[in-house]
C-alpha cells in the first residue's frame, strides 16, 4: 500500500493556480508593473500572454495556467518559478488535487527536491542509478522509503 497524502478536509485550501495568481500580482506591483507592461515582457520573450489573460491568472478565473506560461512569467517578472507557485515560509494548507492537501512548506521542499511529499529525504545516489540507466535498482529504492514510510505511519 503506498502511503497517502492528507485527505483534503478543509475546502477553504487554495489551489496552485490561486497562488500563482496572487503571487504574480504581488510581484508585479511590487515592481510597479501594469498589466499591459507584464504582458509587453512576456511578448519578448516569446510568450502569448496578453493583458486579459494575466488579469484572470491574477484573479484565479483561470485554473488551466500551461508550465510555459508559468515559466514565461517567472521569467519576466525575474523570478524563480517555484517562487511564483508556492509559500515556503507559511503552513497553509495547499490542494495539490482535489482530495490531497499539504502544508506549503512541505509542497515547497517536495517542489525543491529536498524531500518527498511524506517528509522523506531521497538522496542523490538513490537516483545515480537511474540517471545511468539502471531503473529496476531506483524502483527498488523508491519502493523500500514507501514501505518505510508506511511502517512508521502504522506505528504513530
Amino acid at each position: 500500500m503506498t502511503p497517502r497524502l492528507a485527505n483534503m478536509t478543509n475546502p477553504d485550501a487554495r489551489r496552485p493556480h490561486q497562488i500563482l495568481g496572487e503571487q504574480v500580482r504581488k510581484h508585479r506591483q511590487i515592481q510597479g508593473l501594469s498589466r499591459h507592461k507584464l504582458a509587453e515582457r512576456c511578448t519578448s520573450i516569446g510568450a502569448e500572454l496578453n493583458h486579459d489573460a494575466i488579469d484572470k491568472i491574477e484573479n484565479g478565473r483561470r485554473a488551466d495556467v500551461g508550465v510555459n506560461e508559468w515559466l514565461a512569467l517567472a521569467s519576466a517578472l525575474g523570478l524563480t518559478s517555484p517562487s511564483l507557485l508556492l509559500l515556503p515560509e507559511t503552513n497553509e494548507q495547499v490542494a495539490i488535487t482535489r482530495g490531497r492537501t499539504l502544508p506549503a512548506v512541505k509542497l515547497w521542499r517536495w517542489f525543491a527536491g529536498q524531500r518527498n511529499p511524506y517528509g522523506q529525504y531521497v538522496s542523490v545516489s538513490t537516483w545515480l542509478p537511474y540517471l545511468a540507466g539502471d531503473h529496476t535498482s531506483v524502483h527498488h529504492d523508491v519502493l523500500n522509503v514507501v514501505r518505510q514510510n508506511q511502517e512508521q505511519n502504522n506505528a504513530d
